[in-house]
């Protein structure tokens, strides 16, 4: 009609209705959308790259040390808690305010309320100390208590960690301000700090890490460390006290098998130094200033047998440890043998 063939030469429809237009762009746009054979292959191995780098950064995070063959040490007996009120204590913490004063309390099943004692278990009373029965702690409750950390501001926070039952998925770490013991019998809750682990919507690994006995504080960081179990590694989580929820998740930092189960934790006053307690040995780890990766640290060890050890704090340049019994032992860090690295 024009002098123009509305076909080309392959066949395809030059001069169309707007509505075969339309239906041919559709059709052009769901083929440039296809992913090709060679692209979706390189789709793929991209995805198992991604998932082979997680695992090896998750192994990293798992430290295993061989242990040297040494008898087990029992450690000197250094005093005893000298009150009937302290039945059980699972936490202990020393006073970075007070001189010679140790923070302790019991184990579930007990008040809300903390014990000051000195390094050889003596009970620091107020003058009026007729019907003392503690400290109380008001607005807490003592479902589960299983440590007590201390930052250097006058700031205690006693962890309400415990669930061996592991039906608990939501942990509340208490602070108060370090009360006087020789003046206070009752102190308020400053802050809730409510923390949940990180895989706490996967049945599957929740059986591993909802169990922490071992509590401290280091360069403004609250750390939990997981009890093991049955699980060769206890994991160590972070949370950063900067800016708090209403629920915090834990961060993991990292693994390491203590070839036993973890109850207690302390760190030195810098943050540089952070003890392990298990009921057969006493680990020590040391780190740089800029550091909180103690697991990648230097290490030493000491196995002890001392009953069943419930809490271990810093006490200058010796670590006391306590027991079920009511026993304060003593540890001089110069006594733990040095160990070398190996990574699993």
């Amino acid at each position: 009609m024009f002098g123009i063939d509305p076909w080309d030469e392959q066949g395809s429809l030059l001069m169309c209705t707007p509505e075969k237009r339309a239906m041919n762009q559709y059709y052009s746009s769901k083929r440039s959308n296809c992913v090709s054979p060679t692209l979706l292959c390189i789709l793929i191995l991209l995805c198992i790259l991604a998932l082979s780098l997680q695992c090896y950064a998750q192994e990293r995070h798992k430290v295993s040390l061989n242990l040297p063959d040494i008898e087990r040490v029992l450690p000197r007996v250094y005093g005893k808690f000298d009150s009937e009120m302290i039945v059980e204590s699972s936490g202990m913490v020393k006073s970075r305010i007070h001189d010679n004063m140790f923070w302790t309390h019991n184990d579930s099943g007990d008040s809300a309320r903390l014990f000051a004692v000195d390094r050889y278990g003596r009970l620091i009373l107020p003058p009026d100390a007729a019907s003392y029965e503690g400290i109380a702690v008001h607005g807490a409750e003592n479902v589960d208590w299983e440590g007590i950390a201390c930052d250097n501001n006058g700031g205690l926070y006693i962890g309400d960690t415990g669930n061996n039952n592991k039906n608990k998925e939501l942990f509340v770490v208490y602070k108060i301000v370090e009360p006087s013991p020789t003046e206070a019998i009752s102190v308020l809750i400053k802050q809730h700090i409510n923390v949940f682990y990180p895989d706490r919507d996967d049945p599957s690994l929740r059986k591993k890490r909802v169990n922490a006995e071992a509590l401290f504080w280091a360069k403004d960081y609250l750390f939990f460390i997981t009890k093991a179990g049955k699980v060769r590694h206890s994991d160590l989580y972070a949370l950063s006290l900067d800016e708090l929820e209403e629920e915090n998740p834990l961060i993991l930092n990292g693994s390491f098998d203590f070839k036993g189960m973890v109850t207690g934790a302390d760190a030195s006053a810098d943050g540089n130094k952070l003890a392990v307690l298990t009921y057969n040995g006493v680990w020590l780890f040391e780190v740089e200033e800029d550091s909180i990766d103690y697991f990648h640290g230097a290490v030493s060890w000491l196995p002890i047998r001392a009953g069943q050890c419930e809490a271990i704090c810093f006490d200058g340049k010796s670590l006391l440890i306590s027991n079920e019994q009511g026993r304060l032992y003593k540890i001089l860090l110069h006594d733990l043998v040095p160990l070398s690295h190996h990574t699993n």
